[in-house]
């Protein structure tokens, strides 16, 4: 078992991840294992059919939705956070949890809650798959990983912010760096984040049916049936 990941060897203690009748269940939850190619696929024909702004805005909520679900349910379960030094060690455990996807590992550089500055780096291993399959590019692509990293930062700072990518992988730098800040500390004008701005975030209960959050389901994952 590695041990370089305490929540990696938390998730084998605590026989947190099992396979029932072809589902994965990792705390209770469904979820499922793809190669990273395949997501590569999915982003580069979202921007060729639909151009990079859209694909972007897509990824992005995507990426701050599911970073919104993970934390309710991650609080939940271990206890709502208020205290600054609270927060900055909920953020570090969550960005630990990240590394158990795969995504690579996320480093806080910078966590200032009373000038509302954040600054996180990555050896993003989907901006070294982009740039391996479809090559160098001009432009930041980790769309879905700003998405999930402004949802936690929006989380317990309490405001809304922006998540800009200022380096990537995938542009031939040596790592990706994220700036998140409030959306009204942004300038629009500057080419840098007109380029990257996105502006409102549909909730999924919005879009189902019975207009419940879908981190509900996880309150009644006693009742699912997974045989």
């Amino acid at each position: 078992m590695n041990e370089e990941n305490p929540i990696l060897a938390q998730v084998f203690r605590q026989n947190a991840i099992q396979w029932k009748s072809g589902h994965v269940i990792l705390w209770g939850l469904r979820g499922m294992f793809s190669a990273m190619f395949s997501l590569v696929y999915l982003q580069r024909v979202l921007e060729q059919e639909f151009g990079r702004k859209e694909a972007m805005k897509v990824l992005y909520w995507q990426g701050k939705f599911q970073s919104i679900q993970g934390i309710s349910i991650n609080d939940k379960k271990h206890g709502y956070v208020k205290k600054i030094p609270e927060k900055i060690q909920r953020m570090k455990f969550i960005a630990k949890q990240s590394e158990l996807t795969g995504v690579g590992i996320f480093e806080l550089k910078k966590i200032d809650f009373e000038k509302e500055h954040f600054v996180i780096t990555s050896n993003s291993s989907f901006a070294h798959e982009y740039r391996t399959f479809i090559g160098k590019q001009d432009k930041p692509i980790d769309f879905f990983m700003r998405g999930q990293i402004v949802a936690s930062i929006e989380y317990y700072l309490g405001k809304e912010c922006l998540c800009i990518q200022t380096k990537c992988i995938g542009m031939g730098d040596q790592y990706s760096e994220y700036t998140v800040r409030p959306v009204d500390a942004w300038n629009k004008e500057d080419p840098l984040v007109s380029d990257q701005w996105v502006d409102s975030f549909p909730e999924l209960k919005d879009l189902a049916e019975n207009k419940k959050d879908p981190y509900l389901a996880y309150e009644a994952k006693g009742k699912e049936d997974y045989s």
